[in-house]
């Protein structure tokens, strides 16, 4: 949750909407967590490593 507040509260401080912001963030937060599970199963993540792999995951999805 740690991530996922830090990217909604970032989205909101550039000028989304906090709709916007939360689904932004959710969506990234959840596609984080899909690129992963080959790597690491189905248990959780450290906060450090979701913040790790998101930009990465940010720019395979603006290159698609």
């Amino acid at each position: 949750g740690d991530v996922l507040a830090g990217m909604i509260g970032a989205y909101l401080g550039q000028g989304l909407s906090p709709f916007d912001a939360a689904s932004l963030g959710v969506y990234l937060h959840a596609a984080v967590g899909e690129s992963m599970r080959t790597e690491y199963g189905e248990g959780g993540l450290l906060a450090g490593e979701i913040a790790t792999r998101l930009p990465g995951v940010v720019r395979e999805l603006g290159d698609g």
